[in-house]
Order: C-alpha cells, then sequence, then structure tokens
C-alpha cells in the first residue's frame, strides 16, 4: 500500500480483519441519516453524507487520541494501537466507495435485515477505500488487463454470460475460484496473476464498477450489530469470559494463541493428547466464548433498557 507507512500498512494489510471490525464498530452507529435519506430518495442528501464523513473521522480522532495518552512504544513492538484509526482518518478522505455501496443496496437498507445489510455495505466500501490508498494502481491495472481473456474463456465454458445482468453471480464465489483454478493450471509459474479465490475477488472489487458483495456477506446478526460493543468493552468481556473458561478448555486454548514457549506440539506431547482432541476442545473453548461475550452484552442491553 504504497501511500501508507509501515505502521499503517500493519494495520491495513496485515491485521485487515481487526482493523476494519474495530472501524466499523465506531462508524456504524452514525451513518443512520445517510441509510434514511438513500431509503427515502434513493440517493443520500450531500448535505448528510458530508455530515456522516466529517463525524465519523472526528469519532475516530477521538478514539485515536484517547488510546495514544496511554500509549507507549517499545523498540521491536508492534505499532500502537492509535495508529490503526490514524491511517483509517485517512481512508476517509475518500469515502466515496462506502456511499457507492449503500445507494446500490438501496431499499434493503431499509428491509428486515437492515442492520445487517448496512454493515455489510459499509464494510465492502471501506475494503474499496483500502485498496484506493495503494499506489500500486497501474500494476494492478495491468494484471486486471491480463485477467480479461481469461475471464472471456471462461465465460464461455461455463455458460457466465446467461447472468450478465446479475452482477452477484458475475462475481460469484464459484467465479473467483474457477479463475484461480485455471490460473494454477495453465500459469503456474506466473506470480503476478491472482492464484488464491480472495484475490481474484480483490481485482473485481477494485476494477469492476458494479461489484456487489454476495448475501453471505452480512456475516453479522442484524440482532448483533445493535450489540456491537466498543473495542475496550469487548476486550473486557473477552477477558472475563475467558477466566470462566473450565479447563482444560482454557489452556487449551491460551496455548493456541501462543501465548508462553509452549507449543501445541509440545503441550499434546506432555499432558499425552493428540492434536485432534487439542483442536476438538478448542473449538468448543472458542464457541463457549463466543456465547459467554454474546451473553454479557445482551445482558447490558436488557440492562440499558430498563
Amino acid at each position: 500500500m504504497g501511500q501508507l507507512g509501515p505502521d499503517d500498512r500493519y494495520w491495513l494489510e496485515s491485521n485487515w480483519t481487526i482493523s476494519s471490525r474495530s472501524i466499523l464498530g465506531i462508524v456504524t452507529p452514525l451513518v443512520d441519516e445517510v441509510v434514511d435519506s438513500i431509503g427515502r430518495d434513493g440517493k443520500p442528501d450531500e448535505a448528510l453524507w458530508t455530515r456522516f464523513v466529517d463525524r465519523a473521522a472526528r469519532a475516530l480522532d477521538r478514539t485515536r487520541a484517547a488510546l495514544a495518552a496511554n500509549e507507549g512504544r517499545r523498540a521491536g513492538a508492534a505499532p500502537p494501537r492509535s495508529t490503526m484509526y490514524a491511517a483509517a482518518i485517512s481512508l476517509f478522505g475518500d469515502a466515496e466507495p462506502m456511499r457507492d455501496e449503500l445507494v446500490r443496496a438501496g431499499e434493503r437498507l431499509t428491509g428486515p435485515d437492515g442492520p445487517a445489510v448496512v454493515w455489510g455495505c459499509l464494510r465492502s466500501g471501506l475494503y474499496r477505500m483500502r485498496l484506493r490508498a495503494s499506489s500500486d494502481v497501474e500494476n494492478r491495472a495491468k494484471t486486471w488487463r491480463r485477467l480479461q481473456p481469461i475471464l472471456a474463456l471462461l465465460r464461455n465454458e461455463h455458460g457466465w454470460d446467461d447472468h450478465r445482468d446479475d452482477p452477484r453471480e458475475r462475481y460469484s464465489k464459484a467465479v473467483c475460484e474457477a479463475v484461480a483454478d485455471h490460473v494454477r493450471d495453465h500459469f503456474p509459474a506466473d506470480k503476478n496473476l491472482p492464484r488464491e479465490p480472495d484475490t481474484v475477488r480483490a481485482y473485481f472489487v477494485q476494477f469492476c464498477d458494479d461489484y456487489y458483495e454476495p448475501e453471505d456477506v452480512f456475516d453479522v446478526g442484524a440482532a448483533d450489530v445493535e450489540m456491537l460493543p466498543d473495542f475496550q468493552r469487548g476486550l473486557a468481556y473477552l477477558n472475563e469470559c475467558r477466566g470462566e473458561l473450565p479447563e482444560p478448555h482454557g489452556e487449551i486454548y491460551a496455548v493456541s494463541l501462543h501465548r508462553g514457549d509452549t507449543t501445541v506440539s509440545a503441550f499434546c506431547l506432555k499432558i499425552g493428547m493428540s492434536r485432534r482432541k487439542f483442536h476438538h476442545i478448542r473449538e468448543k473453548a472458542e464457541a463457549l466464548l463466543s456465547d459467554c461475550v454474546l451473553g454479557k452484552l445482551r445482558a447490558r442491553m436488557l440492562e440499558a433498557a430498563r
């Protein structure tokens, strides 16, 4: 991501999942007026959109400042969390992709699953904003041009032209997988062409104006969107829930996070446990943690509603 420094790349590249959810947890509650405007007129009132972008940048900056006041920087340590929000503010200098995603969703924003659809649109738009921050556009454009004959060939083989009017079919998971498989089979030594479905998808996101996320992108339930915690509260709940895990679930979960010097293999050898059983218990521990954190969030919401 050429225009961004090393701290920015750490958050917006290597740790994008953490960053995107943290950013969206702050800006999602601020977009209601824009959503209502789109539901009413088909596009947002420009003054409301400008206000949303400004409020989002200010909210991110408040979080950045609060974190920076209590952070230090040790040599060799990961960039402080405040730099994540500084990078996010720079992305909001060009927030049009987020606006486009919301407009494209249209009346679905105010439908039965409206909160989850809004979340999905903001996430997809934020991903596009991240791609726009890269100065490597020309090299990616060259690769995109090389993908065109491959897409044309596969369209003919798979009959994709039958769905040419449906963006969700044109950019589906099956299409991304077919393109990646073709590249691996026919261009095994070419490292410039995308070889994984998610990488193919990133080219669709960046270069196709009518790209739209498939339904399964909305992986946050509508009810849960209303309870998205800020980072500090979510971390506090997670720490509480980790302390409530039964043994050996708690210890196995800690080992799975690579805390301390004990590796998974060394732990299994030490207590005579198979790796298969280890990962089975780890999955159970993660499910217990998820239920516990959601339970605490719901309890907080019920208490606040009284």
